[in-house]
């Protein structure tokens, strides 16, 4: 996978400010003049060296699901508006010794800071090859994927469903038994305050059947399955109770095999596209080919629905 390089990132920076040893940055697209904010902890060289290895090799399921989760801004009427997420959302870098937090970090420290800042929001930026530079996803054709689509097809409008979502994310979420602290942090920021804090919706019973049926009819139903799968896909590990618990959600919402299924693939090429981007930076080579078809293997999709879903996307992008 290609690196993101400072330099590359440099034209986009309209702020930097330091904040003890938290670094908050601004990246403005050149096309849109649309801000995202990031942030990231400013770590001296070398005593990072091994510790940011494992931060920066995050898990790209992890990565993803913060793509999915970044999504739901629009679900829940929040917007995607690029607002700030601190490090407690994305994963902080690990604290070191008192002795190596004494060390003054040094300018190629910081910028290395900046662009594990930047890292963490890329999934809202595209490379545009043509130019040279950074945009915005969303002044992109390639920024049209199957949840956007879905989105606004088909939103929640309505209190009632968008608290049966908030509820839906939840139960999958924490399926393996607890959520994890950036999973805590990312939906107490995205869920709206009218609809519960995070702690009162998580303390609710299983939806029921009932709950489930009182849902408004049509297509926003299958937003509702969309976001759950999209979710439990990018879990480290699709566990057989989050696979049946999302076989209920859809008999539950009155969703037939066929339109389960074709929801599942939705959220298969959503995650399939977002990995793409992550790496297709600057260029798609065998190894990024290698990279999109070793997810889509994680996320169940047969070699050649694999395949099939990558040519498409490749040739929506232009990547040949």
């Amino acid at each position: 996978m290609n690196q993101i390089s400072y330099a590359s990132i440099h034209p986009m920076i309209v702020k930097a400010e330091d904040r003890g040893r938290t670094i908050q940055v601004g990246f403005q697209c050149p096309v849109s003049g649309k801000i995202v904010e990031s942030s990231a902890t400013v770590v001296a060289q070398p005593t990072m060296a091994g510790n940011v290895k494992n931060t920066l090799q995050r898990s790209l399921m992890y990565q993803l699901r913060s793509s999915v989760f970044y999504a739901l801004r629009s679900v829940f009427g929040s917007g995607v508006t690029g607002r700030v997420v601190s490090d407690v959302a994305y994963g902080a870098i690990p604290r070191h010794n008192s002795a190596q937090q004494q060390q003054a970090p040094s300018e190629a420290d910081r910028q290395a800071a900046i662009v594990e800042a930047f890292k963490r929001v890329a999934h809202n930026f595209t490379w545009d090859a043509s130019n040279n530079r950074w945009v915005s996803a969303e002044t992109t054709q390639a920024s049209s994927d199957p949840l956007s689509e879905q989105i606004n097809r088909a939103p929640l409008t309505l209190r009632y469903d968008q608290g049966v979502m908030a509820r839906m994310i939840i139960e999958i979420a924490r399926a393996d038994g607890q959520l994890a602290q950036e999973e805590r942090a990312m939906l107490t920021e995205l869920i709206p305050p009218e609809l519960g804090t995070l702690q009162e919706i998580a303390a609710k019973p299983a939806l029921n059947p009932i709950e489930l049926d009182e849902a408004s009819q049509g297509p926003t139903r299958e937003t509702m399955l969309l976001f759950a799968w999209a979710v439990a896909l990018t879990d480290e590990e699709l566990a057989q109770a989050e696979s049946q618990r999302l076989a209920e959600f859809a008999q539950g919402l009155g969703l037939g095999q066929q339109q389960a299924d074709a929801v599942k693939h939705k959220a298969q090429e959503f995650i399939l596209s977002k990995a793409m981007e992550r790496v297709s930076y600057f260029g798609y080579d065998d190894n990024a080919s290698r990279e999109v078809q070793g997810v889509a293997q994680r996320i169940g999709m047969s070699p050649e629905q694999a395949q099939r879903t990558e040519i498409r996307l490749r040739k929506a992008r232009g990547l040949f």
